[in-house]
């Protein structure tokens, strides 16, 4: 079939054959528009989570096999689009290629999440107008002239099947870190190099860290090595997690030291008496009678008046209307879940995702930014036990409580996922 297309190509003039190609070439370009279109949709609906990805972006390379750089260009074009909606009729006209506006977005959000500059959409429109019908090298030294103090983020490129080349930045404070996690373990690896320095540091890391392993032994990690740590293995980039496992390898020991000497320290008392959070935000009906047994921290008032007619400060409100008090209202808050009782979930749950799409038996698996869910949630009657707890990714967490409660209130409170 190949065969015989190419076999008429070839006896087609070279007039003919460039106006066939200029057709097809603007036919690509409004078919990458109109993906764009239902990608956006796909994204607002939380389609890909329905299913049981962990992502928009595992939804395209799992199930549409696009690269993994194919289907980043795609997403942030769409959440540029989404944004500055002029750009898509650039996209379809061709003067903004999806490599450059990938580019763009990801400038726009890494300024954002740095440096905490929101854009408006006019000065986004300017920085846009720059980049047309420019080469990506081209572009690329236009945002950096924009932000000199932008670094390269991380980068990491499959090289086998068991090696992956890892790339990031490090300062000055990390490097004699890890320089002096190779004097440390110089006994036991001489001259080793970063990459065995990482991987020593990484086994530390995980022993005091992975939720899932067995608390039997005698020696616990320190408050502060799990704080620190902790923070930087879900939530930082690898220079983050490498610098904060390194700075502990250093430092954990003092507080350890300290109480083993009769002594404490402020902040190990701070951390011994404050009441452990899930961190997670559940929504709780004010027109419902929760016990406090339920172990859901709300915020107390002295007022005999109704729930629904107080601010959470306690502050009385003006008499809502018959039709107005028949509509449920919910409150945020934050349900307490002992350290021991998450242990165990993540045990359950064996640190990843339970999340399983309707008629699959296979769940997301994702181990992604993973937070502790009420089956049946709280607001609902919900009880804060171990069969009632499971593990979620954000992803499919942010997906149930919009099903559960509507997308219109949760968008509320989750307006950044949007």
């Amino acid at each position: 079939m190949m065969q015989e297309k190419l076999n008429l190509l070839r006896q087609v003039s070279d007039e003919d054959i460039l106006i066939n190609t200029e057709k097809i070439i603007q036919e690509e370009r409004r078919l990458t528009a109109e993906l764009l279109q239902h990608l956006r949709e796909i994204d607002r609906r939380m389609i890909y989570a329905k299913m049981g990805y962990p992502s928009l972006y595992d939804f395209l390379v799992r199930r549409f096999s696009y690269s993994s750089g194919a289907a980043y260009r795609r997403i942030a074009t769409m959440r540029l689009i989404r944004d500055v909606p002029e750009v898509e009729l650039k996209v379809s006209s061709g003067s903004i290629s999806l490599s450059s506006a990938a580019k763009v977005q990801t400038f726009f959000r890494d300024i954002k999440s740095e440096n905490s500059i929101q854009l408006s959409n006019t000065e986004k429109r300017e920085i846009i107008s720059q980049v047309e019908n420019k080469s990506v090298r081209e572009v690329d030294k236009i945002l950096l002239h924009l932000s000199p103090n932008s670094v390269p983020k991380d980068r990491q490129r499959q090289i086998t099947d068991d090696l992956t080349e890892i790339k990031f930045i490090a300062d000055s404070v990390l490097l004699t870190k890890l320089d002096k996690i190779r004097l440390l373990i110089s006994g036991k690896i001489p001259r080793a190099s970063y990459r065995e320095v990482i991987n020593e540091a990484s086994d530390i890391a995980i022993s005091k860290l992975d939720r899932t392993a067995n608390r039997g032994s005698s020696h616990r990690p320190s408050k502060n090595f799990v704080q620190i740590a902790s923070k930087n293995l879900f939530h930082g980039t690898s220079k983050n997690l490498v610098q904060g496992a390194s700075k502990n390898l250093f430092e954990a020991g003092e507080e350890n030291s300290i109480q083993a000497s009769g002594g404490t320290s402020d902040r190990s008392k701070e951390l011994r008496h404050a009441k452990p959070t899930s961190g997670i935000l559940c929504v709780k009906s004010t027109s419902e009678k929760v016990p406090d047994a339920q172990g859901t921290i709300c915020e107390e008032t002295s007022s005999n008046l109704p729930r629904h007619e107080l601010t959470h400060s306690g502050i009385a409100q003006p008499e809502k209307t018959q039709s107005e008090k028949l509509q449920p209202e919910y409150k945020i808050c934050r349900p307490y879940i002992s350290t021991h009782l998450k242990a165990e979930v993540w045990r359950k749950c064996e640190a990843k995702c339970s999340f399983k799409a309707k008629g699959d038996s296979k769940p997301c698996g994702s181990r992604y930014r993973l937070e502790v869910d009420h089956i049946v949630p709280v607001a609902k009657g919900g009880k804060t036990e171990i069969e009632n707890l499971r593990l979620l990714c954000q992803t499919h967490n942010l997906y149930e409580a919009k099903r559960l409660f509507g997308l219109e209130h949760m968008s509320k409170h989750v307006n950044k996922f949007l």
